[in-house]
């Protein structure tokens, strides 16, 4: 996968839409500094410079949908945190958590149709970060709070996307065998949430599975029904949000 990098950038899914048209095919790049970075429902994503990762991956003629690479790229920093004896889990539907806290954000771009058809994967994770501004202090973490161990960002961005194309593989010859596995990581999963039902609307449910496509669903024991969720947040108790 050809690489680029910069010192600083406002957001490295910003740069490859910006420059789409003259990048290849699963090329990724990453920015020690990145002074705009975005999480999903257009949070800021804090990004200290040297201190954690910030890439996005550039995926044209996408084989898969959306929400299936969600899951391969979740599971790709779920594998890479095992090499450094990490264990993580998954909040649905794009987050990798240690216990009820957040060491990396996942957000997904994409344009699926005739005059364009790309998909970009943004991420950022918390590497050697020792603490936080006041806003996240509570609710995020780091591989180094995780083992008091300072880790070279050029490593793990190596190991990352080493695990990345490894799943990349997976998925393309065997998806349900991957789903499976994302199923065992999943934090949600079993679990009763607070969900979006409609604007303004959340109901309570469990969940009882999660699809192919990525979508949770979700018993409520009120109105007897299963209901299908495929977007908005969930809530879990004692979690961040």
């Amino acid at each position: 996968m050809k690489h680029y990098h910069f010192d600083t950038l406002t957001s490295t899914n910003d740069y490859l839409k910006e420059h789409i048209n003259e990048l290849c095919d699963l090329c990724y790049v990453t920015a020690t500094n990145q002074t705009m970075g975005k999480g999903r429902k257009k949070r800021i994503w804090y990004n200290e410079p040297n201190q954690g990762l910030a890439l996005s991956i550039l995926i044209k003629k996408p084989k898969l949908e959306m929400n299936q690479y969600s899951v391969l790229i979740a599971l790709s920093f779920i594998d890479m945190l095992k090499k450094y004896n990490i264990n993580a889990m998954i909040k649905w539907p794009n987050d990798i958590v240690i216990g009820n806290k957040k060491i990396c954000g996942i957000l997904l771009e994409g344009q699926y149709d005739n005059e364009q058809n790309y998909l970009i994967i943004g991420a950022g994770l918390n590497v050697n970060n020792k603490e936080f501004v006041d806003k996240i202090s509570s609710r995020a973490t780091s591989m180094y709070l995780q083992t008091n161990m300072t880790y070279s960002l050029k490593k793990v961005e190596k190991d990352l996307i080493k695990c990345f194309k490894t799943n990349l593989k997976k998925s393309l010859r065997n998806y349900d065998k991957l789903m499976q596995t994302y199923k065992e990581y999943s934090c949600v999963l079993n679990q009763t949430i607070l969900f979006d039902y409609e604007e303004g609307i959340s109901k309570i449910g469990y969940v009882k599975d999660i699809n192919p496509d990525g979508s949770l669903v979700v018993f409520n024991e009120n109105d007897g029904v299963d209901y299908l969720v495929n977007s908005g947040e969930v809530t879990i108790k004692n979690f961040y949000d």
